[in-house]
């Protein structure tokens, strides 16, 4: 799999080389296009599994259900779009360990 080999640059070319008599086809094959070239730099699977890091969907949905949705969905709860904007960062700064970085700013304000 070439995206595994982060040669998504060899992806794009091959998309661009297809082409169909359908023209809903071709409309098709350039809205992948448009996608893999818009987002070639997130699509680097080898270097972000070099550095540990996961490159599922799946991990992220989980993520987003036991440190975002844990937090603002508590009882008697009830948010504004910033302030569980604001509680949405903050939790994924605390679950990073980058909790300094918070505090840094706190101190600085103070």
């Amino acid at each position: 799999n070439k995206l595994l080999e982060d040669d998504v640059h060899i992806v794009i070319d091959n998309i661009t080389k297809l082409r169909s008599r359908s023209s809903l086809a071709n409309d098709f094959r350039q809205k992948v296009l448009n996608y893999y070239e818009m987002h070639e730099d997130r699509m680097l699977n080898k270097t972000y599994r070099d550095k540990g890091l996961l490159i599922g969907s799946g991990p992220i949905k989980a993520a987003h259900r036991s440190v975002i949705q844990n937090r603002l969905k508590l009882s008697g709860q009830k948010w504004t779009i910033d302030g569980a904007n604001a509680i949405a960062n903050l939790k994924c700064f605390k679950e990073s360990n980058a909790w300094h970085i918070i505090e840094k700013f706190v101190k600085a304000a103070a």
